[in-house]
């Protein structure tokens, strides 16, 4: 009998492109979502799910069900506790599109005592962010090396977010976000921090401002470094124009939420999917003055997500993933095998 996967957000945009990239192997896909009408929609060779996240029992009726659990909701801050948690309690394995900061320091945090003694895998960030950047890092770093700062750089061109990622981005500012800073996670709202920055290869990015991806927990769980953070990249004078920002209080949460919902959303195209562009560099400083660093450039971000997440399934289903409790990406998958796969090899610049 083929293992199921359940996909919870099987009828969002992130969610639909992760089922159609599933489908290419001997499993069996149960969609879930909560409209009925967009389920019926989808390819009919899936199982279909009418599931609220808000009806706990249904949720662990499904879970239930399911050898590999894969949840595509998000915000994840405000919709994926019950799920993980149900998935936790389960024992069964867990795999998320997660790229929210303050989820994953829940999940490490609440959830992996509770994986631990069921035995259960959760893996968290299972995407464009913040897999790569994970696994780069261990290209480069060591865990038995001092490292002054391990960060991570983004540049995007031709960007569109997709409706959820644009929610995602507006409530960052509502929730703790964290950047390590001398050896301790301190929040940070999102372009509070900037520095400059100089990185062997993209020689007119020299400025760059904080945006929190879920890496920085990851760097500060797995390498011995005193500061580490994550940032977009900007060319000399566009900094001048990103103002730097304070957080906001639960409550404005609301206000920012019926806002979104009064304007017009959109998805973008596949055109416009398929023509976003992005690079990627993780940078390593040893204490003591040595600097490594990895760029990798590439393309269409949702669908690299999507072939990310096929990957990760098929390593779980092959057997070649064990362990249990809350794992990072590169803890759970390993490094180079899975980038080799993901990314040509001329697309990789190793310094």
């Amino acid at each position: 009998m083929p293992s199921r996967v359940l996909v919870f957000g099987a009828t969002g945009f992130t969610g639909g492109l992760i089922c159609r990239e599933l489908k290419a192997q001997p499993i069996d896909v149960i969609a879930a979502g909560r409209d009925e009408k967009k389920l019926n929609g989808l390819d009919p060779d899936y199982g279909k799910a009418v599931v609220d996240i808000a009806d706990p029992p249904r949720v662990r009726q499904l879970i239930r069900r399911a050898d590999i659990v894969v949840n595509a909701i998000g915000p994840f801050n405000l919709h994926g506790h019950g799920i993980v948690t149900a998935a936790a309690e389960r024992g069964v394995r867990y795999l998320d599109i997660c790229g929210e900061q303050q989820f994953i320091k829940f999940a490490f945090d609440q959830i992996n005592p509770l994986a631990q003694k069921s035995r259960s895998l959760i893996v968290n960030s299972c995407s464009f962010e913040s897999l790569v950047a994970d696994l780069l890092a261990s290209e480069i770093c060591a865990n038995d090396t001092e490292y002054e700062d391990i960060s991570s750089f983004y540049h995007f061109l031709n960007s569109q977010p997709s409706i959820g990622t644009k929610l995602t981005m507006k409530l960052a500012r509502h929730f703790p976000t964290y950047l390590l800073s001398d050896g301790d996670l301190k929040v940070t709202p999102p372009m509070a921090h900037h520095r400059d920055v100089r990185i062997a290869g993209l020689p007119e990015l020299t400025h760059a401002g904080f945006f929190p991806f879920p890496e920085v927990l990851f760097f500060a769980r797995r390498f011995r470094t005193r500061n580490a953070g994550s940032y977009y990249l900007f060319e000399e004078g566009q900094m001048e124009q990103v103002p730097l920002v304070a957080g906001r209080s639960p409550q404005d949460m609301e206000r920012t939420l019926e806002r979104f919902r009064r304007t017009r959303q959109f998805n973008p195209t596949d055109a416009e999917r398929e023509s976003q562009q992005f690079r990627l560099a993780v940078v390593a400083k040893v204490r003591g003055g040595e600097r490594r660093q990895v760029v990798v450039r590439g393309k269409d971000m949702y669908n690299l997500t999507a072939k990310i997440m096929a990957q990760c399934v098929a390593l779980l289903l092959e057997g070649r993933v064990g362990g249990h409790g809350v794992k990072t990406p590169a803890e759970a998958f390993g490094g180079k095998a899975l980038l080799d796969v993901l990314f040509p090899r001329d697309s990789i610049q190793r310094a």
